[in-house]
Formats: C-alpha cells, sequence, structure tokens
C-alpha cells in the first residue's frame, strides 16, 4: 500500500484584513511541518490562490468529504483557534503573527510580512480602467469601526486633490466625498487589492488594502483609530 500524504489544515477565521494577515502563518507552518502539504480553510480563500506554500484551498463551508480524503487514516495537524484571545495581543504587546504563531507553538522570526499572489492579467485588468495626467493617489477612509471622520476625509480630499488624482475606495453605503474618484463597486476582491499597484500613493486605514499594501511592497501612509500599529501594521508604512 501506497504511503498516504499527510496534512497541515489551518483554518484562520475573520475579515478579510486579517486573512491576507495569516498569510505570514503560512510560511510559519513550512518551516515547522516541511513534509505536511498545507491546506487552508477561510472565509477568503481567494487570498490564497497561487500561494506556493499552500496545496489546497477551500471556502469556509464548502468542503464535502473533507474527513475522509485529509483526515481519516492519516497523522494530519488541524491548527484552529483565534489569535485575539491571546494574552499578549490582548495588552498590544505583539504583531497579530506573532500570537497565531504563539496559538499554534510554530517558529516566529520576527517576519510578519504577507505574501498576496496576483497574476499580471488581475495586476492589470482593473487598473486599466484607471488614467489620469496627475499622480493617482488611493485613499481608504471606510472600512468599518476605523472609518476617518468625513469632516477631516473631506479635508484630505480638497487638499491632495490639488497634486493627485484621488481615487477614493469605500463601501457602497459611504458617504460621498468632493474632489475624488469613487470606486465602491469592484468585481472581485483579488480585482479590488490589483487597484493598489495603479497608486504612485495611498493613504489607508487599518483595513484590508494596508495588509495588501504590505504584501505588494507598497509603502503607504496609515492612519490608526482604536487600533495600533505595533499589533497590526508593518514598519515599511507611515503609520
Amino acid at each position: 500500500m501506497s504511503k498516504k500524504d499527510n496534512y497541515v489544515i489551518f483554518n484562520p477565521e475573520g475579515g478579510l484584513g486579517k486573512i491576507i494577515a495569516s498569510t505570514a502563518v503560512v510560511k510559519a507552518i513550512k518551516k515547522k511541518y516541511p513534509d505536511h502539504k498545507i491546506i487552508v480553510m477561510s472565509p477568503w480563500s481567494e487570498v490564497f490562490l497561487n500561494n506556493p506554500y499552500v496545496y489546497r484551498v477551500f471556502r469556509a463551508g464548502q468542503h464535502p468529504y473533507f474527513y475522509k480524503d485529509y483526515i481519516e487514516g492519516r497523522e494530519s495537524i488541524v491548527l484552529k483557534g483565534e489569535p485575539y484571545f491571546d494574552t499578549n495581543h490582548l495588552y498590544q504587546k505583539q504583531h497579530v503573527v506573532q500570537s497565531w504563531c504563539n496559538l499554534h507553538d510554530l517558529p516566529f522570526d520576527g517576519d510578519v510580512k504577507p505574501e498576496l499572489y496576483l497574476t499580471d492579467v488581475e495586476k492589470k485588468y482593473y487598473a486599466a480602467n484607471i488614467q489620469s495626467d496627475k499622480p493617482i493617489l488611493m485613499m481608504q477612509t471606510n472600512g468599518g469601526p476605523r472609518d476617518i471622520p468625513l469632516e477631516q476625509s473631506q479635508i484630505l480630499a480638497n487638499e491632495l486633490s490639488k497634486a493627485f488624482k484621488i481615487y477614493h475606495i469605500t463601501r457602497k453605503n459611504a458617504p460621498h466625498l468632493q474632489n475624488v474618484e469613487r470606486v465602491d463597486d469592484v468585481p472581485n476582491k483579488r480585482t479590488f487589492l490589483s487597484l493598489l499597484f495603479k497608486s504612485q500613493k495611498r493613504l489607508l486605514i487599518d483595513s484590508c488594502l494596508q495588509h495588501a499594501a504590505a504584501a505588494f511592497d507598497l509603502p503607504s501612509t496609515v492612519l490608526w483609530i482604536g487600533t495600533s500599529s505595533d499589533v497590526f501594521g508593518y514598519d515599511m508604512h507611515t503609520n
């Protein structure tokens, strides 16, 4: 009988930004379990597409026969848990990636940089519709409890529009700003993240785009409201 493959099953949960951050944990998983194939189950499965460390990715709730295919009769390892409950995370003493590694007893060498792997087509598909004679600034002011107040957002838009063409990335139900090009309807999340490649400057909040900008090596200015850059941010940004 041929030897069966063994797997590490990683189940990160949460919003899109948190899941992008979890790609740094995948690197640590591969270091500890180099002979296991990594399977990810996540509500944002598209984050892990083309990731060289990931063997299979499933959207949470869409995995029939999973136990039979990946656990039964094997020596697979399941990594599931909430890093937000880690004591050092609650007291904002360390980055969430380190809390994740501590949770699963994974090696942590200080590398918190996320990784996203977009194809050339994905990078260019939506960006081809963005044209400007001015440098382009991507601005995200809305994303939940960390929103920049509307009045301050408008002051920023008024001033920055003198030098930049501003693309305001926001929710459909968010208030409209003046002196910006509104972006609130993008086909899918990978295309949405690819908008960053078209920008010369980025003004962001603690949301998915600041994690994606770090993954793409695009230094940005990130405004922090209610959360800490020490816990969720990256040194490459101006925090």
